[in-house]
């Protein structure tokens, strides 16, 4: 987890003229993506949980207002904003009416920017000098006196804030995908002469394109360079002898792939791409009645990760969500993902293979699933959220309490449909059966 900075000075702005343009302008420059969000607590509550419920709302989890929607308890919500924030980076969270915060509600925020290092703007009428004395004395109980910058002018405040955001409302655009025609299934030595043959020229050039992507990154997969610490030891393994490698290998090649016959393109050209080098990649048969990458699974696009952000509140469930529609892979292999299973910097997912072992077998190479740059974060704040609860270390199961009978539930917060429900494969992904073997002869550059 990335190493946040020192939290800046709490910022009390004492609006003692109760001056309606101050709250204008706080709601105006709100941008939650951009990490400034204005928090404007329910009228008549007093408790942490509201208080919560209020930022997640203020952080664009517009879900939280859905009379359906999960009713998230005072510790899991506020580890739930800690978790997204952490992610996301530290933000400044202007509260309104921060006369009224309670000597509780006060210290869900001391401990909120302590671990997010985020700038806490408080806004507060304070039209007597009494309140002032009171407010000042409930920060310093919370901890938030020790460094306080106290604000009284109304133009300067406003100038704090900034200028109102030129967000856009709504969901984003729909996502528009080319689709392709069927394919031929014919294998990789005649597969680009029968795209030439079959297809008509537009899609001829996008299935091409496809097939060189595969192609080219085959290439550079292969060449890319090796090094040992000292000169005489020797060398490191060739990347097609290393099981685990080659699965995130081509679980990165498709798991952007926007449909199956996009991946068999790909695959194609990366076949193409080892012979190339005198290799030979060996794919399963019958791809279209496996799953995995790039085949039970649909591109992660922004309009997905943006229901997903608004619609899911707990981050693992939101990281169960997306590692369902990223992978491809079914429940029961996803179940078994340790917290340490999630790569640093989220790329990918490692299947813990000791939880697979049959009897009396050695376990086998690890199961690597590649995660696409949007789809990173939710694994990430689910990492941090698991760490934070009692009693767990890196050899918890991340995916706790999300799958089973609670999969319907969470499909529907997420309101999207999941190929890979729909298309049971009880056995190993494809990318699981892929093998090298060195060939004889290194094959003749293949004609462009």
């Amino acid at each position: 987890m990335t190493i946040l900075p020192t939290a800046p000075p709490v910022t009390l702005v004492l609006d003692r003229a109760d001056d309606h343009a101050l709250g204008v302008a706080a709601r105006m420059s709100a941008n939650p993506e951009r990490g400034r969000l204005t928090v404007d607590p329910t009228p008549h509550t007093s408790s942490s949980s509201y208080l919560a419920r209020d930022i997640l709302h203020a952080m664009g989890r517009s879900g939280v207002l859905l009379p359906g929607s999960e009713k998230l308890e005072a510790g899991p919500a506020w580890r739930s904003i800690t978790a997204w924030i952490r992610v996301s980076g530290p933000h400044r969270i202007t509260v309104l009416r921060a006369h009224l915060l309670t000597p509780e509600r006060l210290d869900r925020l001391a401990d909120l920017r302590e671990q997010t290092a985020c700038h806490l703007v408080l806004i507060a009428a304070t039209p007597h000098a009494r309140d002032v004395r009171q407010l000042t004395v409930r920060l310093k109980e919370a901890g938030l006196a020790g460094d306080l910058q106290q604000i009284t002018d109304t133009t300067e405040a406003i100038s704090l804030l900034g200028p109102p955001s030129q967000r856009r409302w709504g969901p984003p655009p729909r996502d528009h995908i080319r689709h392709l025609p069927p394919l031929p299934t014919s294998g990789v030595t005649r597969f680009r002469a029968d795209l030439r043959r079959h297809l008509d020229p537009a899609d001829r050039h996008h299935a091409d394109s496809q097939y060189r992507a595969g192609f080219l990154a085959a290439g550079t997969w292969l060449n890319r360079p090796t090094h040992t610490l000292e000169a005489d030891t020797a060398p490191p393994p060739r990347p097609w002898d290393e099981p685990a490698q080659l699965r995130l290998f081509l679980a990165r090649l498709t798991v952007t792939s926007p449909s199956r016959r996009h991946t068999l393109a790909r695959l194609r050209g990366a076949q193409a791409g080892f012979l190339r080098h005198g290799v030979l990649l060996d794919l399963p048969k019958g791809l279209a009645h496996l799953g995995g990458p790039g085949i039970t699974t649909v591109p992660f696009t922004p309009r997905i990760a943006h229901q997903i952000r608004t619609q899911v509140l707990n981050p693992v469930r939101a990281a169960a969500l997306t590692a369902l529609l990223v992978t491809g892979a079914s429940t029961a292999y996803l179940g078994h993902v340790l917290i340490a299973g999630v790569s640093p910097d989220g790329s990918h997912l490692v299947v813990n293979p000791e939880a697979r072992t049959t009897v009396g077998e050695p376990p086998g190479p690890d199961t690597l699933y590649a995660v696409p740059p949007r789809a990173r974060p939710f694994l990430l704040a689910a990492v941090d959220y698991r760490r934070r609860e009692s009693r767990t270390d890196d050899t918890s199961m991340l995916f706790t309490k999300c799958f089973g009978h609670r999969l319907k539930a969470l499909t529907l917060d997420g309101g999207m449909p999941i190929p890979a429900l729909v298309h049971p494969h009880p056995g190993k992904d494809w990318h699981e059966h892929a093998r090298c073997h060195r060939l004889t002869e290194p094959l003749p550059r293949p004609v462009r």
